[in-house]
């Protein structure tokens, strides 16, 4: 979507040019999309650093030595037939 408002702004910036708008409202126009890309800029560079913390903690994650699971409380291993669990 950003792209979009970005590419809705350059075309702005050209049917400015091409009806010979004032160079302040061009100038103007121009600035608004510099800094609009420099938005982009900072938002690809936060999800980049923040991409490069999580392949390190799945890195991380991924080599941590764990241990087995406790063994099941209520099962012992062997089903010995229906059990009856009425209160009569």
């Amino acid at each position: 979507m950003i792209m979009t408002k970005l590419q809705q702004h350059i075309d702005d910036l050209d049917r400015m040019v091409d009806s010979g708008t004032g160079v302040p409202k061009v100038r103007s126009q121009i600035a608004f999309i510099a800094l609009e890309v420099d938005k982009i800029e900072t938002s690809y560079a936060q999800l980049a650093e923040a991409h490069t913390k999580l392949e390190g903690s799945y890195e991380a994650l991924k080599n941590t030595k764990r241990d087995p699971p406790p063994p099941d409380l209520f099962f012992s291993g062997e089903i010995k037939g229906p059990v009856d669990l009425s209160t009569d």
